[in-house]
């Protein structure tokens, strides 16, 4: 499986928590669940903005697990 991240994206409706591999999959994965919901117009659900929040990181124990690491960015 490959590795998992947390994005915030932020478009005209507001502010939506994405897991996705990198931010371009997120943003397309943000506007199918937008479009399938029927919510908002087609311009207003493209993500203006993408940030990392979190990533998956190897468990520092070298088992081979997958943990979500929390990063915290100010401003």
């Amino acid at each position: 499986m490959a590795t998992q991240n947390l994005y915030r994206c932020t478009n005209q409706q507001g502010d939506y928590y994405v897991v996705a591999e990198h931010p371009t999959q997120a943003s397309e994965r943000l506007v199918a669940y937008l479009a399938a919901a029927d919510y908002g117009f087609g311009s207003d659900r493209e993500p203006s903005r993408i940030e990392l929040i979190a990533r998956a990181t190897g468990h520092p124990s070298g088992a081979g697990k997958e943990v979500l690491v929390l990063v915290l960015h100010s401003g």
